[in-house]
């Protein structure tokens, strides 16, 4: 997640006093080009321009889209102006390699009213030129034809252009990288987001784009008789339509008597991103303009921001500076003051920002979140977000229980169970599968889950056998049903057993595929643009997707994807780097002889992580602190002997990760990483890895790897047999998914848990009437930085 920019960072003014303009009126939208800064205008009335048969009044000029843009200088010296008519009232204004991006081809509305723009202009600004639509020079574009009007504004950082348009009462936000738009392709958006209703909004007066986030500047003047009216900047992150921050500018120029808002952008240097905004003063006209610049490269600054997710609970955002200062901070549910996550600075992000979900808030009533942060010095400082409404799918005014609600883990009624042929297709009808005893599933990481249902012969005697006997191992798969329609388990069946009163019917899931499968294929992904057979660099589990599909695309031995992986297969790249991967031989044609499930586990120290849920096999990363939880757990939501172990066999401070030649040392490489005078001394670890060529950046993330959650030891949470989740826990048995994150809290064994874990293992049993779900939960995959040794 890329970090927002401050807009209450400090800042400094372009000029001591408020700025005259080239026209009396409230400046609009702005930009910084080369230099200058430009600002929009509705030009005066009584003007006459070059091409004009008589002056035009005031009321006519933004009737018909009539703009001027004025240059100025560093110092806030006019240098410049240029008109553009019938273009839109200069709601909107960006730039990028020399050329102007403004909203055009306004619909004149009747005198008075106030005209907007339908599409985008690109243009050169000439001083003095008086520019029409359909002048030359004016390039056009007409990214959405839907839109009754639109704002454009532009990334200089990711290069890319963006339109802001209102339609049916609903914000819509889509960006396209520039060369697209400019050659008329919008058919592959970076961004398209419609807003949240909670982030829908009226009046505002500007925005600006950088990277995943939207800068909306908007609210009312505030003069001394509307002291509260709001003034400020919603962000608003463009791959969920959540809202971010809300940031007031309550201390920003409070001498001046009446203050409205203008224009925003985001400027790039060499320290980083900063801010500029433009304040329209005074009330009456001639209007001028207070041009301000945030200090650039001050961080996302200090705030918390929540934003409701349909299903899922209440996003939350939350930004602490000067980590290094921290003592300890803590997030707060304001509805009955619960804490729900507190920690030290090593739980704090890099760049400050924590993603967290609260999966149970209070639903149907207003409430909000508090950010606390103690420093070292003693300092304390506090913040709130926006208060907002949780509204569960189940709606408001329900009186039943939490058993009733659909997040809750729940108990279930009944198992089923169904043999098919491989591949998960046509179902293999075997009556005897109707006389379910038993059922064990599970779903783990990096590795195969097992499936097995007992059925009973008792009432049937040797008849049952008749379809049961031609079950087999590879040619059938097992299928598990929860509930009677929810496909929680599948696979190949591995074992069939046969006993006098009973069947035992095992399998693997679909992975066990994989495991019985040997790589045929050149491993050589190593340049960066893909050969025939997809062979490029790239994420981890973009290599391993397309390595899993070459293997199963082979016909010389069987049909093209036998056990039908291909068509469910996920992956998921977020968070990965871009990496390259080699092991083909010196002559670099050789064939890695191995079994494609070993190849993977090698591959989960290059940060692969896989699991499989019913069909779907899922490869991504491992999570992080930076990974947004599935839920929050406490020890009620845990029943039975629940055991926390403070692991110290898996504890490391130090790893060694190696391509040394075991024949002759003196070939390959070795890189350290970890965490120097510790109190455990040295707990090292070796990791070899199979991995020709590798550079220095390869080998140091294995290493990293290897210590990730594992200093100091590492606390893990077992349910062992005689324990299990509450029926209340707040997880559907959707979200039991080994690799996501949930968060611990209790304080009733002996270590105060608040922590975030990962799902390694679920354990499944139902027998009769009664079904026990387990869990197992790992450290989070999290290092420091500052400790790299080679």
């Amino acid at each position: 997640m890329a970090a927002p920019v401050d807009p209450l960072a400090p800042y400094s003014k372009l000029s001591k006093d408020p700025l005259p303009l080239s026209q009396s009126g409230p400046h609009q939208q702005g930009t910084l080009m080369d230099g200058s800064l430009y600002l929009t205008q509705v030009i005066d009335g009584g003007k006459k321009l070059s091409g004009e048969t008589e002056e035009v009044p005031a009321e006519r000029r933004i009737a018909r889209g009539d703009i001027a843009i004025t240059r100025l200088d560093e110092t806030g010296t006019i240098t410049g102006v240029m008109y553009c008519l019938g273009f839109d009232h200069g709601q909107s204004l960006s730039s990028l390699d020399g050329y102007l991006y403004l909203a055009c081809h306004a619909d004149e509305v009747p005198d008075g009213k106030i005209a907007y723009g339908r599409r985008v202009a690109r243009v050169k600004f000439t001083d003095g030129a008086v520019l029409r639509v359909d002048s030359p020079g004016v390039e056009v574009f007409t990214p959405a034809p839907d839109a009754p009007h639109l704002s454009v504004a532009v990334d200089t950082k990711d290069r890319t252009v963006g339109v802001s348009y209102l339609l049916l009462d609903q914000h819509r936000y889509i960006t396209w990288t520039v060369e697209d738009f400019l050659a008329g392709d919008y058919s592959s958006p970076v961004y398209d987001v419609t807003l949240l209703p909670t982030a829908q909004m009226q009046g505002v007066q500007s925005w600006a784009l950088r990277e995943q986030y939207a800068y909306l500047y908007f609210g009312e003047p505030k003069t001394p008789e509307t002291p509260d009216s709001f003034l400020g900047v919603v962000i608003i992150d463009l791959t969920t339509g959540n809202v971010t921050r809300v940031a007031a500018q309550e201390g920003v120029e409070p001498g001046l008597p009446w203050r409205a808002p203008g224009m925003i952008e985001i400027f790039e240097s060499p320290d980083g991103p900063g801010m500029v905004f433009g304040l329209v003063t005074p009330q009456k006209t001639p209007q001028k303009a207070v041009i301000l610049f945030t200090v650039a490269g001050s961080g996302p600054g200090f705030f918390i921001g929540a934003s409701p997710l349909q299903g899922s609970g209440i996003s939350i955002v939350a930004s602490i500076p000067e980590r290094g200062r921290v003592q300890s901070w803590s997030i707060v549910q304001l509805a009955g003051l619960h804490v729900l996550w507190t920690g030290g600075p090593e739980a704090i992000p890099d760049d400050g920002l924590m993603e967290l979900l609260d999966s149970a808030p209070p639903p149907c009533q207003l409430s909000g979140y508090g950010l606390e942060v103690v420093y070292e010095d003693g300092e304390v400082i506090r913040t709130a977000s926006p208060v907002i409404e949780y509204i569960p799918e189940s709606g408001c005014g329900r009186t039943s229980g939490l058993s009733e609600a659909p997040d809750v883990l729940g108990c279930a009624s009944r198992y089923t169970a169904r043999i098919h042929e491989r591949g998960g297709g046509r179902e293999f009808v075997v009556p005897l599968m109707d006389e379910l005893v038993d059922v064990s599933w599970s779903r783990t990481i990096n590795d195969v889950s097992t499936a097995s249902v007992t059925l009973s012969r008792a009432a049937h005697g040797q008849s049952c056998c008749l379809e049961i006997r031609d079950v087999h191992p590879w040619m059938h798969e097992l299928t598990i049903y929860r509930d009677g329609t929810d496909l929680v388990w599948q696979g190949p069946v591995h074992r069939v057993r046969y006993r006098r009163d009973s069947v035992v019917i095992e399998a693997q899931d679909v992975f066990g595929w994989v495991e019985r499968l040997a790589n045929t294929y050149r491993v050589g992904y190593t340049a960066k643009k893909a050969d025939k057979e997809g062979r490029r660099t790239g994420t981890i589990a973009y290599i391993a997707k397309n390595h899993l599909r070459l293997n199963l695309s082979d016909t010389s031995m069987a049909a093209k994807d036998y056990p039908r992986i291909l068509d469910y297969m996920v992956v998921r790249e977020d968070g990965l780097p871009v990496v390259k991967v080699e092991k083909d031989g010196s002559d670099d044609k050789a064939i890695w002889a191995a079994y494609m499930g070993d190849i993977f586990r090698e591959w989960s120290k290059r940060g692969l992580t896989w699991t499989t849920i019913g069909r779907t096999l899922l490869l991504r990363g491992f999570p992080s602190q930076k990974t947004i939880p599935i839920a929050r757990l406490d020890m009620s939501h845990l029943i039975g002997d629940v055991e926390v172990i403070r692991d110290g066999s898996q504890a490391t401070t130090h790893a060694f990760a190696t391509t040394q030649d075991q024949q002759d040392v003196s070939k390959g490489k070795t890189l350290r990483f970890g965490h120097n005078g510790t109190a455990y001394g040295r707990l090292d670890t070796i990791v070899e890895i199979q991995e020709e060529k590798p550079r220095d950046l390869d080998l140091l993330n294995a290493a990293k790897r290897e210590v990730a959650g594992r200093y100091p030891a590492p606390v893990v949470v077992q349910l062992p047999s005689n324990a299990q989740l509450s029926t209340e826990a707040p997880l559907t048995m959707r979200k039991l998914v080994p690799g996501e994150r949930v968060d611990l809290y209790g304080d009733d064994l002996c270590l105060d848990m608040a922590q975030g874990f990962a799902i390694s293992d679920v354990e499944v049993t139902w027998s009769g009437d009664q079904e026990k779900v387990g869990i197992s939960l790992v450290p989070l995959d999290d290092f420091r930085e500052e400790t790299v040794k080679k």
